[in-house]
């Protein structure tokens, strides 16, 4: 691996941090980075239940959820969702200065649809963003040199799937997710660290590349008695190997090997994940349910860049992250009011994989509790979904990061409007 001569200490720990930010600004903004890469549910009723969703999912979205129980729509279907995110960080240091992440607002969305192929088999296929990111700091503050001011992650997947009624209480079912990832960042330099001059303008980083990665999900769904459900989903890791341009301007002076653009090779892996889901029609009108996910998110050890001859500037071209496997867990409830509205709430927990001395605030991975409720009402062939998600989150009080810029008390707030609407044809 190449090293960087690149004079001053100081140096080294920015650009080092730099690559930092290039993985990072790639992990989700959500919500999701505690669970796995996921954002929210891309269907309002799962948004609002959580719990017992991937055993109860019952229209054309199960091509994400869980493809078994496509097998339960008999009848042409189409959905589509919005979900609406109001979310952001604050940033206490331990000198007492607060600054906030900027643009809080974000979207994503999903369109699925479903279409019976023969008496046992239903075919869905859908385009959605279960992941994705959109990272906003002040390029000035306690972060600047440490972190990116700028990182997004687009992502969409075309979701291919089948579901088979295999007898009248078990069904199965398989998804090809073909994804489609583009991962930009802006990151400030600081020549002023090599010209040793402080009026030096730093220059900036722009990083973009993207790629199409290949997974796949299986899904079962047993009907264990008429009114006890269960499901096991299991999701492939995803990998990306990205390509692009990476751009430094405001270069002082010629640099051997150094030039204003280079092409640009990097790693990414969506991780894997299992979920076992269960529910139970406690009566005509009530169901609760639960879930639990296993996310394998050790699979995120490290971060590579190629960056050609301008990896001279950096001290480092692997990042090592070092994140643990971590878990979901979830309850929650439907209640029947009428034949037509439905009543649901939910609560979620989800777990961070990250350690204090390698947190960054490039990603929310705090202890996340989720707290949802939502309606449901359907009439004749048309059903609209509203959910409200709203995150609780205990301040991180960080104090042995390796990066010492990132000492202090990360917050995070974190407010979900989910809707979906769906059509039987």
């Amino acid at each position: 691996m190449r090293k960087a001569h690149v004079p001053g200490p100081a140096s080294h720990a920015l650009i080092r941090l730099w690559a930092w930010g290039a993985l990072v600004a790639a992990l989700p903004n959500d919500a999701r980075a505690s669970k796995g890469f996921n954002l929210i549910e891309n269907d309002a009723e799962a948004a609002a239940m959580h719990g017992g969703a991937a055993a109860l999912v019952s229209n054309p979205a199960a091509a994400r959820i869980n493809p078994a129980n496509l097998a339960l729509l008999r009848e042409p279907a189409a959905q589509s969702t919005t979900a609406y995110y109001y979310t952001y960080g604050d940033f206490t240091d331990l000198a007492g200065n607060t600054i906030r992440s900027e643009k809080p607002n974000k979207f994503a969305g999903s369109f699925f649809a479903s279409v019976p192929i023969t008496g046992t088999a239903t075919f869905g296929f859908g385009v959605e963003n279960s992941y994705g990111s959109s990272v906003f700091w002040p390029k000035e503050g306690p972060f600047k040199y440490f972190t990116a001011h700028e990182g997004q992650l687009k992502y969409f997947d075309f979701t291919p799937s089948i579901g088979v009624r295999v007898s009248d209480s078990f069904r199965f079912g398989a998804t090809l997710n073909v994804a489609y990832a583009q991962l930009s960042l802006s990151q400030l330099y600081p020549w002023a660290a090599l010209t040793r001059n402080p009026a030096t303008p730093d220059g900036e980083m722009e990083f973009e590349c993207d790629d199409v990665g290949l997974g796949g999900t299986i899904g079962m769904s047993w009907d264990v008695t008429p009114r006890h459900h269960l499901a096991f989903v299991a999701r492939t890791p995803i990998h990306f190997r990205f390509e692009g341009d990476y751009e430094i301007t405001k270069i002082p002076f010629p640099i051997q090997g150094v030039t204003r653009r280079s092409d640009l090779q990097a790693q990414l892996d969506i991780p894997a994940e299992l979920t076992l889901s269960y529910a139970w029609d406690l009566t005509q009108k009530l169901t609760l349910g639960a879930e639990f996910s296993y996310i394998f998110n050790s699979a995120v050890e490290d971060f590579r860049i190629d960056v050609g001859g301008n990896n001279v500037l950096f001290p480092s071209t692997t990042t090592r992250l070092g994140w643990h496997d971590s878990i979901a867990a979830s309850l929650g409830g439907k209640y029947r009011l009428t034949p037509q509205l439905s009543l649901l709430a939910g609560y979620q927990y989800t777990e961070s994989p990250m350690e204090e001395k390698t947190y960054t605030p490039l990603i929310p991975g705090i202890d996340r509790h989720l707290v949802s409720a939502g309606v449901a009402y359907e009439r004749g062939p048309v059903a609209l979904k509203l959910a409200f998600s709203k995150g609780f989150f205990p301040d991180l009080e960080i104090r042995s990061n390796t990066v010492s810029a990132f000492n202090g008390t990360h917050s995070l707030e974190l407010n979900v409007v989910t809707m979906s609407c769906a059509i039987k044809f």
